[in-house]
């Protein structure tokens, strides 16, 4: 009984990468470029900061996001050019 790929990467050593871990990888990725880029009209829809505490987790919450997408973006694109 054989094990059929799933279209996951695979890992340097030729083992399959666990399918549900790079899966997961991609749907956190998309939804952190998403919000990236949702953020301003969200930003401008509910108005400006009314304190510097809210113009504060505004910055912080959009950084993490970009952040994230973009390491994520950059870890994908390194293990696909491990590959190969």
């Amino acid at each position: 009984m054989g094990v059929e790929h799933s279209g996951a990467p695979e890992d340097a050593d030729g083992a399959a990468v666990d399918p549900v871990s790079w899966q997961t990888r991609v749907v956190v990725e998309r939804f952190c470029w998403i919000s990236t880029l949702l953020a301003p009209i969200v930003f401008w829809i509910q108005g400006p900061a009314v304190s510097a505490d809210q113009r504060v987790v505004r910055l912080v919450v959009f950084s993490a996001f970009l952040v994230s997408a973009l390491f994520l973006r950059w870890r994908s694109r390194r293990e696909r050019n491990t590959l190969q």
